[in-house]
């Protein structure tokens, strides 16, 4: 019960991880030549490294890509950690904002259906007010990253993007 949720007295030490990028993604798994290879091209990627590559970005979101979690990954039991991970961020949505607990379910299922594609606060809440508050607590707690199409183009090369 949230109400009656108690905080440890004392002192405590606060360690931040944060999400991994792609590429400390494939380090861990011993796979970051693979991006190498495909970075160092002068001509478009050839499929084979290409669909190699897509095969470790899908594995790279479906574990989250938060440390804990990729370092289970394979193995099935990285989908408790992660439900764990969830789970506490939720219950600590909850004791931060006590009137809406629903809130933070809304919001990750509303960010999670609109992957992919230009984000609007509608797609959180009504009301622009709390939609902002929830996205800038999901960033905060990095648990989203907005990303902008500028930012997108600038970190891409232009090869990868087909583009001459």
């Amino acid at each position: 019960d949230s109400e009656n949720a108690r905080v440890p007295v004392g002192r405590i030490e606060y360690l931040n991880l944060y999400p991994f990028s792609f590429r400390e993604f494939l380090r861990w798994h011993h796979n970051e030549p693979l991006l190498e290879e495909a970075l160092s091209l002068k001509e478009k990627i050839p499929e084979f490294l290409h669909k190699e590559i897509l095969k470790h970005y899908n594995n790279y979101i479906y574990t989250g890509v938060l440390p804990e979690v990729v370092k289970a990954f394979p193995d099935p039991k990285f989908k408790t950690i992660l439900q764990t991970i969830y789970l506490s961020q939720k219950e600590d949505f909850q004791r931060k904002e006590p009137n809406e607990p629903y809130l933070f379910s809304e919001a990750i299922r509303a960010v999670s259906n609109h992957v992919g594609y230009p984000s609007k606060y509608s797609h959180i809440s009504s009301n622009q007010y709390q939609s902002k508050k929830i996205l800038e607590k999901l960033i905060q707690w990095n648990l989203i990253k907005s990303v902008s199409v500028l930012s997108f183009l600038i970190y891409c090369k232009p090869k990868m993007l087909n583009i001459s």
